[in-house]
């Protein structure tokens, strides 16, 4: 699994972070100043290829953009969640 975070602020600067590996991408998450000017918080993890019922090649990614703390980690716990 791949996983990307892009971070907006108010003054139009960007920030960017990807990384394959989870505690590493987790760090990076909880070390988010949301205190700070934050307009928008995007949240990428792209599952890998698989292919779907008509034998074709697909990728499984899910995706999301989040202005709060509480929206992001609501999802941010959904996408890493694992079947039982």
């Amino acid at each position: 699994m791949n996983y990307t975070l892009e971070i907006t602020y108010t003054n139009g600067k960007h920030y960017r972070y990807e990384s394959s590996h989870l505690h590493h991408f987790l760090t990076e998450v909880r070390s988010i100043n949301w205190q700070k000017l934050i307009k928008l918080v995007r949240v990428r993890v792209y599952y890998g290829t698989f292919k779907d019922v008509s034998d074709n090649k697909v990728q499984f990614i899910n995706q999301g953009e989040y202005s709060t703390k509480k929206d992001f980690w609501f999802a941010l716990k959904a996408f890493l969640e694992e079947k039982s």
